[in-house]
């Protein structure tokens, strides 16, 4: 008995894709069925169709599948069942994904050389590129003070940076590139540890400048508010008070005017 046929698409992480199977026969009896046995993650969602060409019957199911990283090198039988015999075909899937840059990635720092690594997984393998302020390096090579070198094996790409003499000059970064056909990951290294410690201290130093102008300009305001408020405070409490007028003490002078003062003879 023949066997069915699956015919593979580009299976990249992340991106719907249809699988096809196929059976042909020139048999008009009993039909066959067609089923997929896929990852145990990935439950199976197919669509069956027939055709005819002549006398020749072909079966057709269609898979929908998203790949993803932990489905690479995983199997996928597509079976054709008759009621007493049955046949498959089995693929081993290969899945593409873009590069992902490891966390173990960095620089060590010696008084007499800086060393960076940089490791990436991805499927096609890929370029690795030491990006610098004078230069763009790849593969093995040297470069004044500088050393490289590169190795792939399998989805992994490892390489390494060495600026001898240690850091200072021209080199204070270094951007790690590694890329394929599916995208590009990037990373930035420091070959000198007093810029990167520079960096933070000025960070610092304008969180803080930040802070003390927003406190100076709250203590402006609020001495501002308080001046205004003792200011109106005064207006409301002030009494005025006026003398009497020359006229006024004349007509009172009978009721109200000093009592009159009594003089002695002096004998």
């Amino acid at each position: 008995m023949d066997k069915p046929m699956i015919f593979a698409a580009e299976l990249v992480a992340g991106k719907p894709v249809n699988m096809t199977c196929s059976f042909s026969t020139t048999c008009d009896g009993t039909a066959p069925t067609l089923t997929w046995v896929t990852p145990a993650d990935e439950p199976p969602s197919a669509s069956p169709s027939v055709t005819q060409q002549g006398d020749t019957l072909t079966y057709t199911s269609v898979l929908s599948l998203t790949p993803a990283l932990k489905h690479h090198g995983q199997n996928l039988t597509c079976r054709v069942t008759y009621p007493t015999v049955s046949s498959e075909q089995t693929l081993t899937l290969t899945v593409e994904y873009a590069p992902e840059i490891s966390r173990d990635s960095g620089c060590t720092h010696t008084p007499e050389n800086v060393t960076c690594v940089c490791a990436a997984r991805c499927n096609p393998p890929g370029e690795l590129t030491w990006r610098l302020p004078l230069a763009n390096l790849s593969g093995n090579q040297t470069h004044g003070r500088l050393h490289i070198w590169q190795v792939a094996s399998g989805h992994l790409v490892n390489g390494s940076l060495t600026l001898r003499g240690g850091a200072g000059g021209e080199y204070v970064t270094a951007m790690c590139s590694v890329r394929n056909r599916h995208g590009e990951a990037m990373l930035t290294l420091y070959l000198s540890t007093e810029d990167k410690s520079f960096s933070i201290w000025k960070a610092v130093l304008l969180t803080t400048g930040i802070i003390l102008m927003a406190v100076l300009a709250g203590f402006i305001i609020y001495k501002y508010i308080l001046r205004r408020e003792d200011a109106s405070g005064n207006q409301d409490t002030n009494v005025i008070y006026c003398p009497h007028s020359a006229t006024n003490q004349s007509a009172g002078s009978g009721e109200n005017g000093p009592a009159p003062v009594e003089q002695k003879g002096g004998g």
